[in-house]
């Protein structure tokens, strides 16, 4: 816009904005519903990332200096930082795997294949025991953030906001997580009775007892609703990953040798794994069950694969699974990819487009017809992409 105001100080830009604006809040409604429906399939975008983090140590180090006693002393390190976000660490962690470490170690073309293996078995090594110390932090660093927002939530907001209608729709998205199951929300909410609500709201002077009264139960009949939706999905999501366990091992155990070949494995597992309905957490609880040593024991109790056969089979059971659990990260790269070019096509299209042109029926015309006609997806990433 400043652009704008240089090339013709006296040309009425609030107009410009205001049609802008005006065809932004007409897409917010469906964005916001897109946005709730894959929000808990997307996870955050963060500016630096352990996986940029890695591709420079691999790929920009030494190869002697990627030997066993360095790696051990300084791969740490490089995965994980104990003051980060544990839920971004974590959900970071999950994207890598032996493969990934495979492949940058193989793109080097300085190793032998069988120093790749074993420098790929260490990082792995390291890797899952951070992500195991992580994954013990992180729901006490997620109940101290609960406990901050709450607390907030009831000091600062409106006494007029604090009604049944506002405390349902408000409270309860302040609670919810979707990444988080039963157990774990009946710890975290443990931290929320009704002594703590009640010496909350005594610091306010603008509420009665007997208005806190009110409120104290309408949070607390919040509180337990979302508790038992988390129960209730939680028992959903066992049902799912018990029949998806039978599914998959009747694969294993059934499927003649000849068919257990890459791309066969690739089809038919993505077909019994990949769930488009279910949010991250779904997928990632019903996929965990499927680890290397459960893979093996599937796999020894067949008598006409060799060790080598079934390592193989495993490796492409895990590609498949590993790729389904790093889909969303794509998409949210895919997003953010879409968000800023066609940020930077409609800063293009204000510098170049004539001062005539640039009316409300122009700039509806182009934004409906021309290169802009998908607007309401542009406004959906925008929304999207930055509240992950």
């Amino acid at each position: 816009m400043q652009s704008l105001k240089d090339k013709a100080p006296d040309f009425n830009v609030g107009k410009i904005s205001e049609q802008l604006q005006k065809l932004k809040e007409q897409a917010t409604e469906q964005a916001n519903k897109l946005g709730s429906q894959v929000a808990d399939k997307v996870p955050a975008l963060p500016s630096g990332t352990i996986q940029q983090d890695v591709d420079d140590y691999l790929l920009k180090s030494y190869r002697w200096h990627l030997n066993r006693e360095t790696i051990k002393k300084e791969f740490k390190d490089v995965i994980y930082d104990p003051e980060a976000d544990q839920r971004t660490v974590r959900q970071q962690l999950e994207q890598l795997n032996r493969d990934y470490f495979s492949q940058k170690l193989t793109s080097r073309g300085d190793f032998l294949p069988d120093q790749i293996t074993e420098i790929t078995e260490q990082l792995e090594g390291i890797r899952t025991e951070v992500l195991n110390t992580v994954q013990n932090a992180e729901p006490q660093q997620q109940s101290q953030d609960i406990r901050s927002r709450v607390e907030n939530y009831l000091r600062s907001t409106g006494k007029e906001e604090l009604n049944p209608e506002g405390i349902q729709r408000d409270f309860k998205t302040l609670l919810s997580d979707p990444e988080a199951g039963f157990e774990v929300l009946g710890d975290r909410f443990k931290q929320f009775d009704r002594d703590t609500f009640v010496q909350l709201l005594k610091e306010r002077q603008d509420i009665s007892s007997e208005e806190a009264d009110q409120i104290i139960s309408q949070l607390e009949s919040t509180r337990d609703s979302v508790l038992s939706g988390a129960q209730e999905l939680q028992e959903q999501a066992k049902s799912k990953a018990q029949e998806l366990r039978q599914k998959v091992e009747a694969y294993l155990r059934d499927t003649k040798k000849e068919e257990l070949n890459p791309e066969a494995i690739e089809r038919e597992l993505q077909t019994l794994l990949e769930d488009p309905q279910a949010g991250l957490s779904a997928l990632r609880t019903r996929l965990s069950q499927f680890d290397r040593d459960t893979l093996v024991q599937l796999l020894s109790q067949r008598q006409d694969l060799s060790q080598e056969q079934v390592n193989q089979v495993i490796d492409q059971i895990e590609a498949v699974r590993d790729n389904i659990l790093q889909a969303p990260q794509k998409i949210a790269e895919k997003a953010k990819e879409q968000y800023d070019q066609t940020t930077a096509t409609i800063a293009e299209y204000l510098r170049n487009t004539n001062l005539e042109e640039l009316n409300p029926e122009g700039i509806q015309r182009e934004f409906t017809n021309g290169d802009f006609a998908n607007l309401r997806e542009f406004i959906a990433l925008a929304i999207i992409v930055p509240l992950q």
